[in-house]
């Protein structure tokens, strides 16, 4: 078996599953009462698009090391999808692919200035492309701009995300109040954090490293406005100002206190040491640790080989017969060959070469299908019972519905669609009311800011936000899709791969013909050929493929989101 260590994306197709029934189940509870939820509208259809000369790569600089401490600071809903514009690294726009060879980032929604276009257009796309690429949330991309009024040169120290008017901000990490500044638009206030120390008697950080976090264009709860109130993790800080259009949240970290200076980039590079991002939860990382991208390799001869980040791969013996294999986060999980889940959380040790499935906990027996997220798990049984447990492998399972045809999962969304056709979401926690979405749905897929459905006809609709947000026709004649944080990809009747990126208006980028199977994972792309060769592609959509040089493999999965066959 050849090494795997280069070998950053991978796809995968899922293998048919069958069962018989779950052992250690609580009895069924009634489905609980349901509320009505407006009809699918939408007009657009996919295109075919032919494809555009691929940029270069660029190498990310080296940068200094820093922990993992925050979490979102927003509605679950209100994802990376929602994001306009990241902190000015030149390791950031060259890896999404997004003004090469300049620091300068994109600006959204403010005053228009045309003379700033030399500063972020990547003239090898269209423009129309490249300005919903840049554009993710759905403004209008109008102006490179910099904190010293010199346009072009330095820029943007935050992230910047979408959000209504009205939206709760929440604190990413416990801290103090450090300063705050009340001017309506520009209204914020900056935390203080005591990395590895403790706070002294005069509020200092002793013994630790102090870090800061801005949240700017808010109105701040004016009873945190006091110097050094004590912030927990969560703590509602205030709500997005109306910005009309515009509405959104800059949010900042960096060290020691708030200054153009001690700004840094959250989401991380690829480069050591930064291998990673500030966030807790690394599905919303840009560019997660290596050592989570795990990918599964499952051979001809039913050998299953699992590497994680540059370690050699790790063999898992007794693995004959498996029928599912999901990796998500830092759990791997499989349907055996009698229908039982199996599930191992947590790395490898550096040097491991092997493993055996009988080792794995036993997390069911005797299912029909499954599922994972970073901290859910979902299974059907065969009688078409839906359970889910959340957190740990130990919990509870928590009785869903009943008559369920197919389901999807996220970590703050579960849905399930109907016998006949009815398709039903929930958001929070798992004993949240069920909410009636759609009917005559034929497959979907939820995850926490987007959902997808396709309709008897084969249409393709996707809603972005909350809920009960309006659903956008996306394209026609679908055969298998997958929705992202900041991708959508189809395959069409023909077999033509297409994805959008960025905002839902983005166009149609055809990527390859003759598909017979793909996942999209962050930035990273495979698809399965006709001829059976498995590619991939990581970064720009108009970079080339490369061949997989494997001709000995059943199925390839790489650490992610798995796409939908149309039934």
């Amino acid at each position: 078996m050849k090494r795997l260590s280069w070998l950053f994306s991978m796809i995968a197709f899922v293998l048919s599953a069958c069962g018989v029934s779950v052992s250690e189940l609580p009895e069924q509870p009634s489905t609980p009462a349901l509320t009505q939820t407006p009809p699918l509208t939408g007009t657009l259809n996919a295109t075919h698009i032919p494809a555009a000369p691929s940029p270069s790569a660029t190498m990310s600089p080296e940068m200094p090391a820093r922990p993992v401490f925050l979490v979102w600071p927003l509605p679950a809903y209100i994802g990376t999808a929602r994001i306009s514009q990241y902190p000015n690294t030149p390791w950031t726009w060259n890896y999404l692919g997004l003004n090469e060879g300049y620091q300068c980032p994109p600006m959204f929604g403010y005053l228009l200035n045309l003379d700033s276009l030399p500063y972020w257009r990547d003239s090898t796309i269209p423009e129309a492309q490249d300005r919903a690429q840049a554009d993710p949330h759905q403004f209008e991309m109008v102006e490179c701009y910099s904190t010293d009024e010199n346009v072009g040169a330095n820029g943007h120290e935050g992230t910047d995300i979408k959000a209504p008017a009205g939206t709760p901000v929440y604190a990413v990490a416990n801290g103090k109040v450090q300063e705050w500044r009340l001017t309506g638009l520009n209204s914020m206030v900056v935390l203080k954090h005591c990395l590895g120390g403790t706070w002294d008697v005069d509020d200092h950080c002793a013994g630790g490293r102090q870090w800061y976090t801005t949240y700017m264009h808010i109105v701040p709860d004016p009873v945190l406005l006091q110097e050094n109130t004590d912030i927990t993790q969560g703590v509602q800080l205030g709500t997005i100002y109306d910005q009309t259009i515009n509405s959104h949240l800059h949010f900042e970290v960096g060290l020691d206190k708030r200054s153009y200076s001690n700004f840094v980039n959250p989401w991380g590079s690829d480069a050591p040491p930064w291998l990673g991002c500030m966030w807790l939860d690394q599905s919303i990382c840009v560019n997660p640790d290596p050592a989570y991208k795990r990918i599964a390799l499952y051979t001809i001869t039913e050998r299953l080989m699992l590497e994680q980040g540059d370690t050699d791969p790790v063999e898992v013996y007794a693995a004959q017969g498996l029928k599912q294999i999901r990796l998500q986060g830092d759990r791997v999980a499989v349907m055996d060959s009698k229908s039982n889940l199996l599930v191992r959380e947590g790395k490898y040790k550096r040097g491991t070469v092997s493993d055996d499935l009988t080792r794995w906990k036993v997390a069911a027996e005797n299912i029909l299908d499954f599922q994972v997220a970073d901290r859910r798990v979902a299974i059907l049984t065969p009688n078409g019972d839906l359970f889910a447990r959340e957190a740990g492998l130990e919990g509870e399972w928590v009785y869903q519905a009943g008559n369920v045809r197919a389901f999807s999962i996220s970590d703050q969304r579960v849905g399930y669609l109907g016998i006949n056709g009815d398709l039903f979401l929930k958001e929070g926690e798992l004993g949240a009311d069920w909410i009636a979405v759609a009917n005559n749905v034929l497959a979907f897929q939820v995850i926490d800011n987007r959902v997808a459905i396709v309709d008897q006809q084969g249409n393709l609709y996707v809603n972005e936000g909350e809920i009960l947000s309006e659903y956008e026709q996306m394209a026609g004649n679908v055969r298998a899709f997958q929705v992202t944080n900041v991708r959508l990809g189809v395959i069409d009747a023909d077999g033509n791969l297409l994805v959008k990126e960025g905002n839902l208006r983005a166009d149609w980028v055809l990527q390859a013909e003759n598909v017979q199977a793909f996942q999209l994972v962050d930035y990273r792309m495979l698809m399965l050929g006709e001829d059976g060769t498995f590619k991939f592609k990581e970064g720009s959509l108009y970079q080339d493929w490369r061949d997989l040089p494997y001709t000995d493999v059943k199925s390839v999965l790489l650490n992610g989101g798995m796409p939908v066959v149309v039934p």
